[in-house]
């Protein structure tokens, strides 16, 4: 875990048009990605081995979800006859994958993976649901998503009053609202925000820390996480104003289960000292995912003299000949979104752009994704793509 977030977690002691753009931010999955544990069942009954993406208890009164992956040693057998899978970006437009900051320092986060780790598949799993966006709106019955509901509430502690005729959408007792969207992901927002806690702490990331564990611990009724960890990562605007995002994942297991936890059961937590509190906690998509094989992982050095070679997907709009020295941090997570067929691991490469510098010292750091997957199992489909 970062120094930072150790010197924070030692100051601890015991509208229609809103919830559209919220629908299209959850559903692209952003970079700062998702969230994710639990079991539910679901229409599709040709899912075999499957990972699950939420953790709400009353889901889980079976015994703890772990996906179902091999240890690191000794070294797997790879299957000859593992089908040849495409990573591309989703059909559905996107926006610049991208983030401004000053220095290479603030490339901040608190991803699992390292390049140490003894990895030598990882699983890749197919996704049923439909890939395009007004095809999946109606795709899960509104049984399954009345349901899901029903159980955010009950963990809550509160009830519901009633419930959107169109929108799965469902206003609660004492403030409260839940949202569940077409992939089986979920919002809870609050009239009034949650306030924040009372602290002396002067370091402004050390506070951002500290609020995310306050909420966390506040919440917890919510997750069965083992093993709690907390990630607070940052940007700019243009106008150097920084943004916060605030995540928490279980960082039980094995690497594998690390990794897969990280991408897949992350929950993210909404909140700023400019709103005073907590207003919005996003839980992840329960959908499950059918496993269709354990692939072999090409090391990091590998990863990044593809990229270096142009075998790569990225939203930057214009063309910048990568140097070793540009690439500022890489790490190996899974690219995720609900109209992508494969759910399958990447190297996310932070690029520095020369060619996108502001005069107030903010530097982009284009995001670069490169398959994580050996070759003769992968195409990258280098499609046209489309912005927002």
């Amino acid at each position: 875990m970062d120094n930072k977030i150790k010197g924070a977690l030692d100051h601890i002691r015991p509208d229609d048009e809103q919830k559209e753009r919220m629908l299209n931010n959850i559903l692209e999955n952003k970079k700062r990605k998702g969230l994710r544990l639990g079991k539910f069942t679901l229409v599709a009954a040709s899912l075999l081995v499957v990972i699950s993406s939420f953790f709400i208890r009353t889901y889980m009164d079976k015994k703890d979800y772990s996906p179902n992956v091999e240890d690191e040693s000794p070294p797997p057998v790879i299957d000859e006859n593992l089908p040849k899978i495409q990573f591309k970006f989703s059909p559905d437009g996107m926006g610049y994958h991208g983030i401004m900051l000053y220095n290479r320092e603030e490339l901040i986060t608190n991803n699992p993976w390292s390049k140490d780790m003894k990895i030598n598949t990882l699983p890749v799993f197919k996704n049923h649901l439909p890939t395009e966006p007004m095809e999946l709106d109606d795709y899960i019955p509104r049984e399954e998503k009345d349901k899901l509901a029903e159980n955010i509430a009950k963990n809550l502690g509160v009830n519901i009053l009633e419930a959107d005729g169109f929108y799965a959408s469902y206003k609660c007792d004492k403030g409260i609202s839940i949202s569940v969207w077409p992939d089986l992901s979920a919002s809870i927002y609050w009239d009034e925000p949650v306030k924040l806690p009372n602290m002396d702490i002067e370091d402004e990331y050390q506070r951002q820390v500290y609020y995310l564990r306050y909420y966390y611990e506040l919440y917890e009724d919510l997750f069965n996480f083992q093993e709690p960890a907390f990630e607070v990562v940052y940007d700019y605007s243009f106008q150097g104003d920084k943004h916060y995002s605030h995540y928490v994942y279980d960082k039980k297991g094995t690497d594998q289960e690390k990794i897969l936890n990280y991408s897949f059961n992350r929950a993210n937590f909404g909140f700023s000292e400019e709103a005073n509190g907590l207003h919005v906690i996003h839980l992840p998509s329960i959908y499950e995912y059918e496993k269709i094989g354990d692939y072999p992982i090409i090391p990091v050095e590998e990863a990044i003299s593809n990229i270096l070679k142009g075998d790569y997907l990225t939203t930057v709009p214009y063309e910048e000949n990568i140097n070793r020295e540009d690439i500022a941090k890489i790490e190996l997570e899974y690219y995720i979104s609900p109209y992508c067929e494969y759910m399958q691991p990447v190297y996310v490469a932070y690029i520095e752009l020369e060619n996108d510098r502001q005069d107030n010292g903010l530097i982009t750091y284009g995001i670069y994704y490169t398959p994580a997957i050996s070759k003769e199992y992968v195409n990258i489909v280098f499609d046209e793509v489309h912005f927002n």
